[in-house]
């Protein structure tokens, strides 16, 4: 298990904070029962073979949730335990920290090893972490005689690495390069990486828009209105108030030198991590292997890179100062990012 990304960090849990609580926590039978045996009609909800409990008001936080406090603290799932901690199974065996959690600050001499395995390795066996690690094994292998027969194998870490060297031209879009060949609906254009950055904020589900847990603390939600972006407020039960009318965000804001180069260093850090190879991976995979590795790595790094823009652009118009927004958008984008679809998987 690879755990550097504890390294240089310090984490607390924050009072008054439960912004990890609007992220709907998976259950298993044990602990559904466990959970039930207190809350008899506790509500849960499926997604595929998972079991989630239940949302209030369909996008709040968790049902056990009250004045941002849990009320069923001891018997709370491991899925709330690992929390800011992540384990991923790509090629290799990851431990990440979530960045959205305002108790986590870069501190040279933090170090989080002890948290870690008091709220992960403490609640998980042994045997769960190597029988995933296989499984992500076996997915990558068949991937990779694929990918190799279709032609489009190359060396993700190489490929990533050369994108990353465009440094701030990822934030200038007339400076990106030409649309790979065989790329989906124009993919990797700056134009369609635009789109697809905001699209999640007109989703018709406000489950799926972007939410960004504040320095005050307050839980914000965006979305779309016309050409506008709003700025919402979201409460426990799942209620969403606007605040404030961002107004139209144009293609590709201009944002400056500082910001950009803040930026890329925020780009540099997620493409450390294996996700990274593997979001590449499942790009080449759904686009039926007409996309190679290197191509999707610069597709896969556009679209990082408008996204981070467009988080940017919305965090300064809210009053955030130039000189802290590239840190603001790393806690803005980080579970985002997480969300990324891979090949590989997690704990």
């Amino acid at each position: 298990m690879d755990r550097g990304e504890l390294s240089g960090l310090r984490y607390r849990c924050l009072e008054d904070c439960g912004f990890c609580c609007t992220f709907t926590p998976e259950v298993n039978a044990p602990e559904l029962a466990k959970l039930r045996s207190k809350f008899p009609a506790l509500p849960v909800t499926r997604s595929g073979d998972m079991t989630l409990i239940a949302p209030q008001g369909g996008c709040g936080a968790c049902t056990l949730l009250k004045d941002r406090r849990c009320t069923s603290y001891e018997e709370r799932p491991a899925h709330c335990r690992y929390f800011p901690f992540h384990v991923y199974f790509g090629r290799r065996m990851e431990v990440y920290v979530n960045r959205c959690c305002r108790g986590v600050e870069v501190a040279a001499e933090g170090n989080l090893e002890a948290e870690f395995d008091a709220q992960v390795t403490a609640n998980t066996k042994s045997f769960r972490l190597e029988r995933e690690q296989e499984r992500a094994d076996s997915v990558h292998k068949a991937f990779r005689t694929v990918a190799k027969q279709a032609g489009m194998w190359g060396d993700v870490d190489l490929e990533v690495a050369k994108q990353l060297r465009r440094g701030t031209a990822w934030f200038r879009p007339e400076t990106w390069p030409a649309t790979p060949t065989g790329a989906p609906d124009e993919a990797g254009s700056p134009q369609e990486a635009w789109q697809l950055a905001l699209a999640p904020l007109g989703a018709e589900d406000p489950i799926v828009r972007p939410y960004h847990l504040g320095p005050d603390l307050r839980w914000l939600g965006f979305r779309t209105q016309g050409a506008d972006v709003i700025a919402e407020t979201l409460s426990e039960d799942g209620k969403l108030q606007e605040f404030a009318n961002l107004g139209p965000i144009p293609d590709w804001p201009q944002l400056p030198e500082p910001v950009q180069e803040g930026l890329v260093a925020v780009l540099q850090r997620l493409a450390g991590r294996d996700l990274m190879a593997g979001s590449v991976y499942h790009l080449v995979d759904e686009t039926g292997y007409e996309v190679s590795v290197a191509d999707a790595a610069a597709i896969r790094l556009g679209d990082m890179a408008a996204d981070l823009a467009l988080r940017a652009e919305i965090l300064h118009r809210l009053g955030t100062p130039w000189s802290e927004v590239a840190a603001e958008a790393e806690r803005f984008y980080d579970s985002a990012f997480l969300d990324t679809p891979t090949i590989g998987g997690w704990l």
